[in-house]
């Protein structure tokens, strides 16, 4: 692939994030996350814990590791449930 067609391609992927991210500052849903996080965090804060501590309290069969970040599709796996792969 020339260094053309790679720029052309990330600035396409890029528009795409762009438009993507454009459209989750207006959801409501993300609002709400958002206003949860908030209130969690000063309430830990109040307290004088961390997210470490209060994850200390919930069960390991409760806890979903985090989404891995440095993959480009994470945030929109993040939430959803994933079928496990299946080696060919």
């Amino acid at each position: 692939m020339s260094i053309l067609n790679e720029f052309r391609a990330l600035e396409q992927a890029l528009q795409t994030q762009q438009d993507r991210l454009e459209s989750l500052k207006h959801n409501e849903q993300l609002s709400r996350e958002l206003a949860f996080e908030q209130k969690l965090l000063t309430l830990l804060k109040r307290h004088n814990m961390g997210l470490e501590q209060l994850l200390g309290f919930i069960p390991r069969s409760l806890q979903q590791p985090p989404p891995n970040l440095c993959e480009p599709s994470a945030v929109y796996k993040a939430g959803k449930s994933r079928k496990p792969r299946t080696q060919p």
